[in-house]
């Protein structure tokens, strides 16, 4: 048998050829693999990437849809679909829902809106952006981050987009978000209110009508406001809001205790002594 040397040990010929072998089929299976893999890429087409994109869209397959627009983006940066495949994709990923979904759908309709700040959709992103924020809200009691976010990025489409056909949609969830948020305020000074600890009370109370007018809860926040600045002894001031109650809200349950309140400060008024 015919031996090779090889770093000190004795090797037969015909183990080296097949070793060689071995690791030559190896090397063209490597090879043949990566020509496959470039020619499916080749394949591609951002045309043919795009409309099967939208056709899942259609089909709510919502993980396809986004594998597809992603190619289209990574493979295709200059292709007239790219700016339609962007949008689609924020959007598949809005549809899709859940935390993830809603974090990745604001991450994309953010960037689109940084590379297309002049397209006549902009006002559809900017409300999109905002629902985002809004689809995360918690309930009145808890973390309220997401609700002014939202809040803010509702007022944020008003302002911008007068014109916009979502108008009457934005108003609407910017209405919901501004009596959550004065919910949240509106409780904390209750809660005071109810410890009788007046002044953090007033202070809260306050806020909501400055920071969140004609919400839902005004007439609770006027008794609440009127009665806590009633219990420090400033019967003049809680007065105006005793007043407020009983004209804008003629109808709520504390407007008798609110005119028996007006009708003591008159009597304390005509009872005091004239000035010398």
């Amino acid at each position: 048998m015919d031996v090779v040397r090889l770093r000190g040990l004795r090797v037969s010929k015909r183990i080296l050829l097949y070793l060689m072998g071995i690791s030559l089929l190896a090397f063209l299976l490597v090879i043949s693999c990566a020509s496959n893999k470039v020619e499916k890429i080749d394949d591609l087409s951002d045309e043919l990437l795009y409309s099967q994109g939208m056709e899942r869209m259609e089909k709510e397959d919502w993980d396809e849809a986004i594998d597809n627009f992603t190619k289209l983006e990574r493979y295709f940066p200059r292709s007239p679909h790219l700016e339609e495949a962007r949008l689609a994709k924020a959007d598949a990923h809005f549809n899709k829902g859940g935390i993830s979904g809603y974090i990745e759908a604001l991450a994309e309709y953010q960037a689109f809106q940084s590379f297309y700040p002049s397209i006549s959709r902009l006002d559809y992103v900017q409300f999109q952006i905002s629902m985002c924020y809004f689809k995360q809200m918690y309930s009145y009691d808890r973390d309220p981050t997401y609700t002014m976010q939202a809040y803010q990025a509702f007022n944020t489409f008003l302002e911008k987009y007068p014109q916009s056909s979502l108008r009457e949609e934005g108003l609407k969830r910017f209405n919901e978000c501004k009596n959550r948020l004065a919910r949240h305020e509106f409780s904390v000074g209750e809660y005071y209110f109810k410890r009788k600890a007046y002044l953090p009370a007033i202070q809260r109370l306050r806020s909501v009508l400055k920071e969140y007018p004609n919400s839902i809860w005004q007439d609770e926040v006027y008794y609440f406001l009127a009665e806590a600045l009633w219990q420090l002894g400033n019967h003049n001031e809680a007065a105006i809001y005793f007043r407020k109650l009983i004209e804008e809200f003629p109808n709520n349950q504390w407007v008798a205790e609110a005119k028996e309140r007006l009708a003591s400060l008159k009597k304390e008024e005509e009872t005091k002594p004239p000035i010398s």
